[in-house]
């Protein structure tokens, strides 16, 4: 048997949630997935998709990014706190923007 990558969980509702969205122009799903497959996800997306997250507080300070891989490899807590730190920092000041 084929294990399908994206499986929806068995217990949404989708009449309801058609006719919310037919009133409402959207609709948020929790637990669209299931478990399983929302585990399939989070590995592919942790390990298998290079990504990163860029931000910039102010031009004296010029953009600044971190990957996930220092994210998630050794050293990860003192990279984020780094991160956090300079954006907050920047934040402070009113000079700040992120970008995923």
């Amino acid at each position: 048997m084929v294990n399908p990558m994206l499986e929806l969980n068995p217990l949404i509702h989708r009449r309801s949630l058609a006719e919310k969205f037919r009133a409402d122009g959207r609709v948020q799903i929790p637990d669209v997935l299931t478990w399983q497959s929302a585990e399939q996800v989070r590995a592919l997306l942790l390990q298998g998709t290079p990504w990163q997250i860029a931000w910039q507080g102010g031009t004296e300070m010029g953009p600044q990014t971190i990957s996930n891989e220092v994210l998630t490899g050794p050293g990860a807590p003192e990279a984020a706190n780094r991160a956090s730190l300079a954006s907050d920092e920047a934040a402070r000041r009113g000079v700040f923007a992120t970008y995923l």
